[in-house]
């Protein structure tokens, strides 16, 4: 999926434009005449108001995993490594934080190490190939996936390759 972040701010201020317009007009017809567009503004809900965390994959956000078990994030960063004999596994992560396991149910057989990505998915704080195999459809090599027994991992819903390397740094 590509997103070109450079139409957002254009977007964002259609939209509110829009939706001024349409609820001022709206408003003419009820009792309430004083909305203004700055009241208007503040109820527009964030773009990615589905995501629990969307950033950089970091130390802070290694940090507090914990709180987005079960919740949709979307994680910039790079390719750690891509799991030998797995299209549908390999990690994320640079400098100061672990590497990330990501599992996909796609194909990922140009993902190359030290690539920037960004994975938006499920984050799961205890992977077990046998419940992963079962959500996923996705049959796994057991002796690869070994050290990452009860570690944290992402189920990935979309994996994006078209991010730029100044994006995935944050």
């Amino acid at each position: 999926m590509l997103i070109n972040n450079t139409r957002r701010p254009l977007a964002r201020a259609t939209a509110a434009g829009l939706l001024a317009v349409s609820v001022l007009g709206v408003a003419g017809c009820g009792e309430e005449d004083n909305a203004t567009v700055e009241d208007i503004q503040e109820e527009v809900p964030p773009e990615d108001a589905s995501l629990a965390y969307d950033g950089v994959f970091d130390s802070k956000f290694f940090n507090d995993v914990n709180q987005y078990e079960d919740e949709q994030v979307k994680l910039s960063t790079e390719v750690a490594g891509v799991m030998p004999d797995s299209e549908h596994a390999f990690t994320i992560g640079s400098g100061d934080v672990e590497p990330l396991l990501v599992v996909s149910t796609d194909q990922m057989s140009d993902l190359e190490a030290g690539s920037p990505v960004a994975v938006t998915g499920t984050v799961h704080t205890a992977f077990e190939l046998s419940t992963v195999e079962e959500n996923t459809g996705v049959d796994l090599q057991d002796e690869l996936f070994d050290e990452f027994t009860n570690e944290i991992y992402i189920e990935a819903s979309t994996i994006d390759t078209s991010v730029s390397a100044e994006d995935a740094e944050g």
